[in-house]
């Protein structure tokens, strides 16, 4: 008592007895057990109501005005759960980050050496440990655990068999001890169950549940293990088999990165799509060079047939300024400069996404021009190929791709092709003198003194070279 004294006068506080508490609030705020009913009450009169003391029929009950608008009601809040879930939610995240500082505390206090989930009130708990204490049910109500080695989960205390109506096995403690965990019915160093002793545990119906429906997705093993598995892979899949299954797997590492430190979503049918381009654009690059091919140290850009305007377009990307430099060159039958345009955006995408928006807005400019037989060329073989393409997508960039097809439906005279960066050289230098931009530009007839000796250089000298 003496320092509680000593503290109240340094401090310069009242003492404060002990109030009842309700919803984790002392009485004193939250007066009784009425106060989230007369709150409720007070939303009722004012949805219904038109005036401060004017009294209406409430044609629908507060419970159902409550439900989500899917579902017919309007979503309002009963405050007594509402108060629950957010205690719950905190409860969730000790368990979750039991590293934090808040989790430390709690557990040396309160819980330690044990999982928050098997904490006790204690003996004259603080009020919020109290609060938070009073949701621990609601999380055990609704947790199902999945694991990965199963070290951590016990076989008839957790809830984790998904076919069972409760999720708990019913059979009685037998030939493991009562504190056994779903580890000890695996097979070591497998990662697989051991049936046998699962069946012997466990009844017909608990044992089928246990074998085929819970949810062992993630293999524990070392990097052997891992390696044996590949050769596996190896031995029984031809190459292109091979190269997509290690482009699934990178592409499953990335979204699990992107889920956790952007929290973005990527469903498996775009995971799936991304994999199978990521191969496409490997064996791109990889390929290697066949007697037919053209050697790319002779190729340059070609002036189109009469009557047709070639457009080149190109997109570059500052990742570090988080800025798209957009060029576009417009040239006739006789390499005549017919427009160029220039264009910078403060947006930070994928480089392939940036090549797609490029080519929109290049058939954009057609438009705007007036041109009617166009051959639009570009240096992604991959937004070439999807533009072509009749097949669904399910790439970032698939509402580009459905303008850019679109387009090409309307104007049967154009056409969209692939050539490589030597062939490309002025849209890709007008991509990078964008980002210097401030905002958009656009030459009619003539071209920015920077590239003028380039395009004097293809229109007069390119016809030197000749392909093979």
């Amino acid at each position: 008592m003496a320092v509680r004294r000593q503290i109240q006068k340094v401090a310069g506080v009242a003492v404060c007895g002990n109030f009842e508490k309700y919803l984790g609030l002392p009485a004193i705020i939250g007066r009784s057990r009425k106060l989230c009913k007369e709150i409720a009450a007070v939303m009722a009169r004012f949805w219904w109501s038109h005036m401060q003391n004017d009294k209406k029929i409430h044609w629908r009950s507060w419970s159902k005005m409550g439900d989500s608008k899917g579902r017919g009601g309007l979503g309002f809040r009963e405050f007594e759960c509402f108060n629950k879930a957010m205690l719950a939610k905190q409860v969730w995240r000790i368990l979750n980050n039991p590293n934090s500082l808040v989790a430390r505390v709690m557990q040396e206090k309160y819980f330690k050496g044990k999982s928050v989930l098997d904490a006790r009130l204690g003996y004259s708990p603080s009020l919020v440990w109290r609060s938070l204490f009073s949701s621990i049910g609601l999380i055990k109500d609704g947790l199902l655990w999945r694991f990965g080695d199963g070290n951590t989960i016990k076989i008839w205390k957790d809830r984790w068999v998904p076919s069972s109506s409760f999720h708990l096995l019913r059979s009685p403690v037998k030939m493991l001890p009562a504190e056994a965990t779903v580890k000890q019915l695996t097979k070591k160093d497998r990662g697989k169950w051991n049936e046998e002793l699962i069946n012997e545990i466990f009844n017909k119906e608990e044992a089928e549940a246990i074998e085929n429906d819970s949810p062992v997705h993630k293999w524990a093993c070392s990097a052997g293990h891992f390696m044996d598995l590949w050769k596996q892979i190896n031995s029984c899949l031809e190459e292109d088999g091979v190269g997509l299954v290690a482009c699934t797997m990178r592409r499953i590492w990335l979204r699990r990165n992107s889920f956790i430190f952007e929290k973005k979503f990527e469903s498996p049918k775009v995971l799936i799509h991304a994999a199978k381009q990521n191969l496409e654009e490997f064996r791109t690059v990889n390929n290697p060079s066949k007697p037919d091919q053209v050697d790319r140290r002779l190729i340059r850009w070609k002036e189109p047939d009469a009557m047709v305007c070639k457009v080149n377009w190109d997109a570059a990307l500052d990742v570090k300024n988080k800025q798209v430099g957009i060029g576009i060159i417009v040239r006739d039958s006789e390499g005549e400069i017919l427009a160029y345009l220039c264009s910078k955006l403060s947006i930070v995408v994928k480089a392939v996404v940036v090549e797609a928006y490029a080519l929109r807005r290049a058939m954009f400019s057609y438009l705007e021009l007036g041109l009617q037989k166009v051959m639009l060329e570009g240096d992604s073989q991959v937004v070439v190929k999807d533009t072509n393409d009749n097949v669904d997508i399910w790439a970032d960039y698939v509402v580009i791709i459905e303008d850019t097809r679109r387009l090409m439906k309307n104007n049967m005279s154009w056409s969209v092709n692939f050539i490589h960066r030597e062939a490309n050289n002025l849209a890709h230098s007008l991509a990078k003198m964008a980002l210097t931009c401030a905002e958009e530009i656009v030459w009619m007839e003539e071209a920015p003194p920077q590239i003028m000796s380039s395009v004097l250089r293809e229109k007069y000298c390119n016809d030197c070279f000749v392909d093979k």
